[in-house]
């Protein structure tokens, strides 16, 4: 009896001593909050592991790449890839995009690599989507705002991708590979990773859309609308939650995020109208002129983040916006 008394004791000091992730105060408004990376020792180390992860895969952000950034900037690493190439590895420059996997069968060689590189226009300064659907090693597709751009393939591999090893960290904003390290200097938003292969329309459909976390597939989804704290919060059914390192800043953003979007796509824009309409408020665009591909409308529920500046004898909810899908 006096036994079991101090065991029961033993556990409830336990109990008390286990540490606990609580939910910080967040920027629920549009896109809330982005992480601003310095290129220099910020990223973010992900509480999980995707040693089973293979193909098909899906893999999203917004960016803004820092002008200064013109080097390889890591969005996002399931594998530590140093020596052996494995998982895969989303990665972004000024003027490319490429979504590569490792076959586990080494490294420091394009012969244990698969993947596909899409030449881009300078994209630094700007907020843009990039996405990348891996449907088989030689089935790839990259997108910039919601257009597929083509591109080569990229690595000498002819073996299926290999994820599994227990000790590989997943990380955003950090890559090492053939023992050099790769720092992410710009200002990240939503980033979003799937267990299945995205079509076009999801990922039109979805690119200015909050998403709710529970959406077929959905395996990392980190939206940085926490305000304070060094946790940032997995919203997927995994719960995979990221540590910040070094001093990621914590920024409001400006990538073009709502409650609902619509949007066209066309290479004819003469009488093309696209609208939402809420109520008695509704937002118009049509007859764009200059090379855009696409455009999306998107609308926030509630007021803005930021008041300062803004006339609030008007409505202040809702509000809406608009980005022009252009390469």
């Amino acid at each position: 009896m006096i036994f079991e008394l101090i065991v029961k004791q033993a556990i409830r000091w336990f109990l008390l001593f286990i540490p606990v992730i609580t939910a910080a105060q967040t920027d629920n408004v549009g896109s809330g909050r982005a992480l601003q990376l310095d290129g220099i020792d910020d990223y973010v180390i992900v509480n999980g592991n995707y040693s089973s992860i293979n193909l098909p895969f899906s893999v999203s952000a917004w960016v803004r790449l820092d002008p200064s950034a013109n080097f390889v900037t890591p969005v996002f690493v399931t594998n530590d890839n140093d020596p052996v190439y494995r998982g895969f590895w989303f990665v972004v420059t000024p003027s490319a995009i490429l979504c590569e996997f490792g076959d586990g069968e080494g490294g420091s060689n394009p012969a244990f690599r698969r993947g596909k590189l899409a030449n881009v226009s300078d994209i630094a300064g700007r907020w843009v989507n990039v996405s990348a659907v891996m449907r088989a090693p030689f089935d790839i597709s990259i997108y910039l705002n919601g257009v597929e751009l083509g591109g080569s393939s990229w690595g000498g591999s002819f073996l299926p991708m290999r994820s599994a090893y227990s000790t590989d960290v997943p990380k955003i904003g950090y890559f090492l590979s053939n023992s050099v390290i790769y720092r992410d200097k710009s200002i990240i938003d939503e980033v979003r990773l799937w267990s299945r292969a995205l079509t076009e329309e999801e990922i039109r459909r979805d690119m200015c859309v909050r998403l709710v976390g529970n959406e077929p597939g959905l395996i990392g989804y980190w939206d940085f609308n926490e305000t304070s704290g060094n946790t940032v919060f997995d919203k997927s059914p995994n719960g995979f939650h990221g540590q910040l390192v070094g001093n990621p800043i914590r920024v409001f953003s400006g990538a073009p995020i709502g409650n609902s979007s619509a949007y066209l796509y066309t290479t004819n824009w003469s009488g093309k109208v696209v609208s939402m309409q809420t109520g008695e408020n509704k937002f118009t665009v049509k007859d764009l002129l200059g090379p855009n591909d696409g455009v999306h409308l998107y609308q926030v529920n509630v007021s803005p983040s930021q008041m300062d500046g803004l006339d609030l004898t008007y409505p202040t909810q809702p509000y809406f916006g608009a980005f022009l899908a252009s390469q």
